[in-house]
């Protein structure tokens, strides 16, 4: 990428940040709130008050007379040793957290407390990014991006998720975690995890939220243990199992947890001599048990058929590469999965994501996808993943918009716990112009896969093209911490900090993309080679062309009318 030579170093002074946030919470002393990723957590004034006593003096021993003197003050009697005591066990209610294993607040016998959870301490006006209820390299074509020379310190430990209060219903989140597995069953753990996950995600199960595998997959090896997984994820259960060898037989079992006292509610051993009829029956078994737990009118789901008879092998062997991100080779396998549903599904997701990452030529990917799609569709119509490929098809490669809609509506319906129908859907919705919408829908994919690196920085892209940049600049942030190699975070964080600052104009564009020379023509000023650029991407049908609208460096060309008569080649309202 090429830098526009701009650069950010150095920090904010200290005094200009207010909110406290320590894991998936944030304490804000401006409004006395305390929220778990973006959902108040109710706790008394007091509590409270201690609480940002302890997170401001992260990592030193506060006294208990120190404590007194900042809650209560020098004037005022208590009995501190009950007060104080009662006070920290609310608080540690409030985080879900253990004395004898803390994860924020540690007792330092005879002398007070000690937060042990690393704190950043964020600016008011950045921490308001999507603190209100509720494209993409493999899902998102190559945006935009600005290089810009930013001083990134140290990874921030604790994860910062931009979810949500809720856009919809509040409903219970539920993970299942990776399947321990000493053995070698790799296609047998990662079938294990997605089908049981599918099994939960039905659309007969809108009142329990299922997160994406992709999160749950990040906390594999407990780190924090239930607890610490519970909070990372905001999930109120978890599903955890494992896979063993007895005799010539293989055993899975499997149970529930309740994350607010760890207590286990439901288990189950489930043992069969084939691996093919233990991977098609154990994840229906598994969400029977888990459902008529939480839910005891609930129906139970039915196992499913045998996937892609004689192409079983091919097809699982594809889900295991697709999972692992190596998208062509899993193309490849689903092909030899011959006729069948799933195997077509999944290939159209792969073709998809290769189309948006540039490592296939678009146009062919998206034809492709669009075929399998389709066929996918003819045998299953309730297919999800097939309705969402085939819409991104209508999107990127098409320009057919309003069928787009319905496909993306039609899939979330079928599985409301769709994380990356809501992902693909909320940037259908700010290319047309529906931006609120957008950042509304993208909260929910957010609240389903908090961990994705892919999502969370799309939230920072898809702020930037709702024009949102303070909150852009934040996001982008906040997947920097999920995974602190990301260049293109920083990409996007500059890119927005410039257009909030103004200083945009000078800007380079990476590439020789039509599309992107008229981003930087229309930046320079210089109207007619942008138009001139712009109308080339159009007649070659370029991907990114669909945020015409939506782009803030083409703002200054909305006024003119050959801008109108390209947005309305395209499609755009």
């Amino acid at each position: 990428m090429i830098s526009d030579g701009i650069s950010y170093t150095g920090a904010v002074p200290e005094t200009a940040f207010a909110i406290l946030r320590f894991g998936a919470f944030e304490l804000d002393p401006r409004t006395s709130e305390l929220r778990r990723s973006g959902m108040l957590i109710k706790l008394a004034p007091q509590p409270l008050q201690i609480l940002r006593v302890l997170a401001e003096r992260s990592g030193e021993i506060v006294t208990r007379d120190e404590i007194r003197q900042a809650v209560w003050g020098p004037s005022t009697f208590v009995d501190l040793d009950r007060s104080l005591n009662v006070a920290i066990a609310q608080i540690r209610s409030a985080l879900n957290d253990d004395a004898d294993s803390p994860r924020f607040v540690a007792t330092i016998p005879k002398k007070g407390y000690r937060f042990v959870a690393p704190v950043e301490k964020i600016a008011p006006d950045s921490a308001a990014v999507l603190a209100a209820p509720a494209g993409p390299a493999s899902r998102r074509a190559p945006w935009l991006m600005i290089g810009v020379a930013i001083g990134a310190g140290a990874a921030i430990a604790a994860i910062a998720i931009l979810s949500a209060r809720t856009a919809s219903p509040q409903r219970p989140l539920i993970a299942v975690l990776p399947f321990e597995d000493p053995g070698d069953h790799a296609l047998l753990r990662e079938a294990l995890l997605e089908d049981t996950i599918g099994q939960l995600s039905g659309i007969q199960f809108t009142r329990l939220g299922v997160i994406a595998r992709t999160s749950s997959k990040r906390v594999d090896g407990k780190a924090g243990g239930i607890a610490g997984i519970a909070s990372a994820l905001n999930a109120q259960y978890i599903v955890e199992g494992s896979i063993r060898t007895s005799g010539d037989r293989l055993r899975v079992s499997a149970r529930l947890i309740q994350a607010r006292d760890q207590s286990e509610i439901w288990s189950g051993v489930f043992e069969e001599a084939s691996e093919q009829t233990l991977e098609r029956d154990t994840p229906a078994r598994i969400a029977a048990g888990v459902l008529q737990t939480l839910f005891p009118n609930s129906t139970a789901p039915k196992p499913t058929t045998a996937h892609c008879g004689a192409g079983w092998d091919a097809y699982r062997n594809g889900r295991y590469l697709q999972a692992k991100g190596e998208m062509s080779r899993a193309v490849e396998y689903f092909e030899q999965a011959g006729a069948c549903a799933e195997a077509d599904a999944a290939r159209a997701e792969s073709l998809i994501m290769l189309a948006r990452s540039g490592r296939m030529g678009s146009p062919q990917a998206y034809e492709r996808a669009g075929e399998a799609a389709k066929r996918a569709l003819a045998a299953d119509p309730h297919n999800a993943e097939a309705l969402t490929s085939l819409a991104n098809v209508e999107m990127w490669h098409q320009w057919r918009f309003a069928d787009a809609g319905v496909h993306f509506r039609r899939a979330l319906e079928i599985n409301p716990s769709f994380a990356a129908g809501y992902h693909d859907y909320a940037w259908l919705l700010v290319v047309t112009g529906r931006a609120a919408e957008a950042v509304d829908t993208l909260r929910r994919a957010l609240a389903l896969d908090p961990l994705s690196p892919r999502v969370n920085i799309d939230a920072g892209w898809l702020l930037l093209q709702a024009h949102r940049f303070d909150e852009a600049a934040a996001q982008a942030r906040r997947a920097l911490e999920l995974e602190p190699d990301m260049r293109e975070a920083l990409f996007c964080m500059a890119r927005a900090r410039a257009f909030a600052n103004g200083s945009i104009a000078s800007a380079q564009m990476p590439g020789n993309d039509p599309y992107y020379q008229g981003l930087r023509h229309a930046l320079l000023g210089d109207r007619d080679r942008a138009f001139e650029s712009l109308e080339t991407a159009v007649s070659e049908r370029r991907v990114m062309v669909v945020t015409l609208k939506s782009e803030p460096a083409l703002e200054s060309l909305h006024d003119d009318p050959r801008f109108r008569a390209l947005a309305s080649k395209i499609g755009l309202p």
